[in-house]
């Protein structure tokens, strides 16, 4: 059962790495999830302070308002701060869906 679950890890993070390549390399992203999977860096799927800012950077090029908000006011952190209900240092998806 070990084995299968790590290659079914493992499966996981090479589709996530193909993926982020080929979002990365062709165009913008399009939405709110490709706009995570190309912030979430790492692919640990959540997003520290620097993936953040990318997220919301890429929102606010979707037209999301809240977004365009906080890169016209440069209040990143207040971001963060709003977003990480539990207190850990980065924004789950679950945290994320949490502000809508």
């Amino acid at each position: 059962m070990k084995k299968s679950r790590s290659v079914s890890h493992a499966l996981i993070a090479a589709g996530t790495a193909l993926l982020f390549a080929s979002l990365t390399a062709h165009a913008a992203p399009k939405n709110q999830r490709e706009a995570f999977i190309v912030a979430d860096r790492n692919g640990d799927q959540v997003l520290d302070a620097a993936e953040l800012k990318t997220f919301l950077d890429h929102m606010a090029d979707l037209g999301n308002s809240q977004a365009k908000k906080v890169r016209m006011l440069g209040i990143y952190s207040v971001a963060m701060r709003t977003i990480d209900a539990n207190g850990d240092g980065v924004a789950s998806v679950t945290e994320l869906k949490a502000q809508k």
